[in-house]
């Protein structure tokens, strides 16, 4: 893919023009003695749809040694949720975290965290979401349901 034309050869303007990108915000840990495992949640912002950001949990089995947790902010170039790959490093004295993310696809972004670490890890991970238009089906499900015991003890309200 050219990046430069993607973006309206103006990537300081149009960095995501088609607004297929997600930005989450969370917190990482890492907890990996050979194999251990890696997990992730947050808020995620979908670029191109609203009503689908809301809540993110990833959850993965990694290889490598690292410990550490971390409050994290990435920029991916496709939709989070499915299944993907990952590597990360916890920096030691530094408090800096780098991840990097692939899916089907290959490369889907880049993260930074910030918090105590050290090591570095490799990942395959799933990430599942919750978003802002399952949270309003819910609540919009739950009155309906509030509605129907109502009107079965009351009578309808006319």
């Amino acid at each position: 893919m050219n990046w430069y034309a993607y973006a309206g050869n103006n990537p300081v303007r149009f960095i995501d023009p088609t607004g297929l990108a997600d930005i989450t915000i969370g917190v990482e840990g890492d907890f990996v003695k050979y194999v251990g495992g890696e997990f992730a949640v947050g808020i995620v912002f979908d670029t191109d749809t609203l009503g689908d950001s809301g809540f993110f949990f990833t959850a993965a089995p990694a290889a490598g040694t690292t410990v550490g947790i971390a409050v994290n902010a990435t920029f991916s170039l496709r939709d989070i949720e499915g299944v993907g790959g990952g590597a990360d490093a916890n920096l030691g004295p530094v408090p800096v975290s780098p991840t990097i993310s692939f899916d089907a696809e290959g490369f889907n972004g880049l993260g930074f965290g910030v918090g105590p670490g050290a090591g570095g890890s490799a990942s395959i991970s799933n990430t599942v979401t919750y978003t802002f238009a399952d949270i309003a089906d819910d609540f919009a499900s739950l009155l309906g349901d509030f509605q129907m015991i109502w009107d079965t003890r009351n009578g309808p309200c006319d």
